[in-house]
């Protein structure tokens, strides 16, 4: 007479009273690309090419908002007193190589390394048209925008793209050339010379006052 079959085994239990698991969380979608490039051209603070980093942050913000206007100050006096302008511009160019030292030898942080290059560069600039043998003008868009377009070089071998930076600097470089062409011509309107000053004055008066302000809420 034929065995019976072995019956089936019995479920554990613990495989009876195992909760099925939830799926996970789908990952959230990316950026779009209008979105993506913003975020990459500006940076993100703390990445060493962000706005917020060229500024110094919330420690040092105050104080580049006061060298910001002093900068802009002097660079006004400069067009009402021009005997001013080539001392000034020493000090300018040896403070920027200083500060450029300092970053590139790990003991500042990035806003030396923007503000060394734009003081170096616009110094420097500015000694070249003291000295020239004729009528220079536009040497501070064009110092700024090669130290803003150095620093985007420097990002895109880096990091990956020429960010703000670039942009920035092609339109300071380009103002500075309307700024050189014009100076040849006769009758060139001197305005033209205090708009960049009056900017890096304005930027720095705007800068103070948002960082003083911020304290006195978060106080």
């Amino acid at each position: 007479m034929p065995s019976d079959p072995d019956p089936a085994p019995a479920p554990s239990a613990r495989s009876s009273s195992a909760a099925p698991r939830p799926d996970p969380a789908p990952p959230p979608p990316p950026p779009a690309p209008a979105e993506r490039s913003a975020a990459s051209a500006l940076g993100r603070e703390g990445d060493d090419w962000s706005l917020a980093d060229a500024l110094g942050g919330a420690s040092l913000g105050q104080w580049v908002a006061i060298g910001l206007v002093v900068i802009g100050g002097y660079l006004l006096l400069a067009q009402i007193f021009p005997w001013v302008s080539f001392p000034g511009s020493l000090v300018m160019t040896v403070a920027g190589v200083v500060l450029l030292w300092q970053h590139f030898g790990h003991r500042a942080g990035p806003w030396a390394l923007y503000a060394g290059a734009a003081l170096a560069a616009i110094g420097a600039m500015r000694v070249l048209g003291d000295i020239a043998p004729f009528n220079v003008q536009g040497e501070t868009s064009l110092g700024l925008g090669i130290a803003l377009v150095g620093i985007g070089y420097l990002r895109h071998t880096q990091a990956g793209g020429w960010g703000w930076q670039g942009w920035a600097g092609g339109i300071a470089l380009a103002w500075g050339l309307i700024q050189l062409a014009t100076g040849f011509l006769p009758g060139t309107p001197g305005i033209l010379d205090l708009v960049v000053p009056i900017l890096i004055l304005g930027g720095g008066l705007w800068l103070l006052l948002r960082t003083f302000g911020g304290g006195h809420k978060n106080g």
